[in-house]
């Protein structure tokens, strides 16, 4: 592309062809964050994506559409999280990393592919893009049920870390039958005391025992040991109810609390699909299937450049990858892949 837009310019003359005004060359990229977008991308998308001459003329006169896909201001092609790869500059605020160029974006989507492939043993379609674009729905309730038995709703939202993990029912589970604690005296041993926590219901019920016809003599009333610990009671016993009162009617019908939406992960289902369906053309029949990316060694096979091509469509489509830079990022994991084996032998 580079060489087609250079020759356009050479032969280009007035009035034949107005040629904009283009930004000066940058030595070194950068990222600028208020635009989330890498200062040179617009020259490496006139170099590394199959664009026309007319369309990386207006790119590069800073004339590009208002839709374009967020990863190809971050020269990241592929949309990789951010990870220490070669080339990082920095990353937007939903983690993808921003390349110094095309190259390093898709370097590294070469080298993430082959980890996948031969330390994970993601080997097919639907089990890479599972983990490359991760579903991102989060079931905040779930129901489960039959005919027979009512359906139970899932407390996740309201307990992150389940029920058994609360400040109440660590409290409970600390207390034994009867209204017992547990504590612990010198030696390792336990001695059982008497809780320290109020029996709200048994004074409740002895209170009105004493003031009903014909039960005789009032009971006396249940006498507590001194607090211990009181501090860390007293905060524990704020969550019983107080049995004493009597519950006051509200002056107006309150409204039934908002049942937790329930998440659908449809969607997300259905977008993993169609990417799968995407990365399998031209390759495999179905997306279960061995893509065939390296062989046992780890040397790339002839498959690992279509399927980057088709996963680049999916990522900033309707744009695509140029070929040139799919090839010139494999063949820079294969010589330093080589490298390392002729150290380690």
């Amino acid at each position: 592309m580079l060489e087609f837009v250079a020759l356009l310019l050479s032969l280009a003359k007035p009035p034949y062809l107005t040629i904009p005004a283009l930004p000066p060359l940058a030595k070194t990229a950068s990222f600028q964050p208020v635009g989330r977008a890498v200062d040179n991308w617009r020259m490496q998308a006139a170099l590394d994506l199959e664009l026309g001459a007319e369309t990386s003329l207006r790119w590069l006169a800073g004339a590009s559409p208002a839709n374009l896909p967020r990863c190809i201001r971050l020269n990241n092609y592929w949309c990789i999280k951010k990870a220490g790869w070669s080339g990082e500059l920095a990353s937007d605020p939903d983690g993808h990393a921003a390349f110094a160029s095309a190259k390093d974006g898709a370097v590294a989507a070469v080298a993430l592919l082959r980890r996948y492939y031969l330390e994970y043993g993601r080997k097919s379609a639907r089990a890479i893009v599972a983990h490359w674009a991760p579903a991102q729905c989060e079931l905040s309730a779930a129901t489960v049920g039959s005919q027979s038995q009512p359906a139970i709703t899932s407390l996740a939202p309201l307990a992150k870390y389940g029920i058994g993990n609360t400040l109440r029912a660590r409290w409970l589970a600390a207390r034994r039958r009867g209204g017992t604690l547990m504590a612990k005296k010198g030696g390792g041993r336990l001695t059982v005391k008497r809780s320290v926590v109020p029996d709200r219901l048994a004074s409740t019920t002895m209170a009105a025992r004493s003031t009903t016809v014909g039960l005789g003599n009032p009971e006396p009333p249940l006498q507590l040991e001194p607090p211990l610990k009181a501090e860390r009671l007293r905060v524990a016993s704020a969550f019983l109810p107080d049995l004493s009162r009597a519950p006051v009617a509200p002056s107006s019908p309150s409204p039934n609390p908002a049942t937790p939406p329930v998440a659908s992960c449809t969607k997300d289902a259905t977008r993993l699909a169609n990417y799968a369906a995407h990365v399998i053309e031209g390759i495999a029949r179905t997306p279960d299937e061995d893509l065939n990316l390296f062989d046992a060694g780890g040397n790339p096979l002839s498959s690992l450049a279509r399927v980057l091509a088709n996963m680049a469509v999916v990522e900033i489509g309707p744009f695509r990858a140029d070929p040139k830079l799919i090839e010139a990022a494999i063949e820079t994991v294969r010589s330093a892949s080589a490298e390392r084996d002729a150290v380690r032998n």
